[in-house]
């Protein structure tokens, strides 16, 4: 005597609300995601660009470049990068751009200092200095330590650190050397971040008509913010969140299949 098997029919499968929401997730995660955002430069599923587009990249960043060491060099031959040296009693902004040697774009410094000074200059309540947050090492600091102030720390850097800790100790040393100076606003930018032309108008528009007067007091505004999981926010309160928003999620989603069964029933 034989057995026949019964081998459920696709149709059968797809009646499975379950098996429907793993289609889905699967069909947007692997494949609608990743295609859509392929050419967002944010996303983590941003596609490696073309050699044709690195070289046009490449090219443009060299034009950037020698731009702003000629804009430097002729703001220096005038003098009027020794402003920046001025006292100021009490400045609005103090101004400090957190630098490291990097590998790629190793003169992203210089494009933001150029960025950023001929404002500081025209504004004139501001201070401004760059933090040298690796010492001798950064060659780029220490060249444009001659012509602008550029601030280091001396203490010596602790090796046992994370790459993370590391960051803040450095946004915590340039605040405290911005504090010195007391500025009504400290501003601390990255080197890998150029600035807009008119920077320091748009964020004096921002802190007078967007800020101080739709919120109540207020001690550090982020321009931007990392993502939470790239490391930033990987500790334990971060995962217990995490883990408590997807069991709620997926409770709720149960609970409102599992009423729809009910009423077919």
């Amino acid at each position: 005597m034989t057995m026949e098997v019964k081998r459920p029919r696709i149709g059968t499968i797809l009646n499975y609300p379950n098996v429907l929401l793993l289609l889905l997730y699967l069909t947007v995660g692997v494949a609608m995601v990743p295609y859509l955002c392929r050419r967002l430069p944010f996303s983590m599923f941003y596609a490696t660009s073309t050699a044709r587009d690195r070289e046009a990249v490449t090219t443009e960043n060299d034009k950037l470049v020698k731009q702003a060491f000629i804009s430097i060099h002729a703001l220096n031959a005038s003098g009027k990068l020794s402003l920046l040296k001025r006292s100021i009693e009490e400045p609005e902004f103090c101004f400090v751009v957190n630098s490291v040697s990097r590998h790629v774009n190793i003169y992203s410094l210089t494009q933001v200092v150029n960025a950023l000074i001929p404002q500081i200059l025209v504004d004139q309540q501001s201070v401004f200095a760059v933090y040298n947050a690796e010492g001798k090492t950064h060659k780029e600091a220490v060249d444009l330590s001659r012509i602008i102030p550029v601030i280091t720390n001396p203490q010596p850097p602790d090796a046992t650190v994370t790459s993370y800790d590391k960051q803040r100790t450095d946004y915590i040393f340039a605040s405290e050397w911005c504090l010195q100076s007391n500025a009504n606003y400290v501003v601390v930018l990255e080197d890998d971040a150029l600035p807009f032309s008119n920077f320091v108008e748009q964020l004096r528009f921002i802190l007078d008509y967007r800020v101080n007067k739709h919120s109540e007091e207020w001690a550090v505004l982020k321009l931007f913010y990392p993502e939470k999981y790239q490391g930033w926010g990987n500790d334990v309160n971060v995962i217990v969140e995490l883990v408590v928003c997807s069991g709620v999620g997926g409770l709720l989603l149960t609970v409102i299949l599992s009423c729809g069964r009910l009423r077919e029933f």
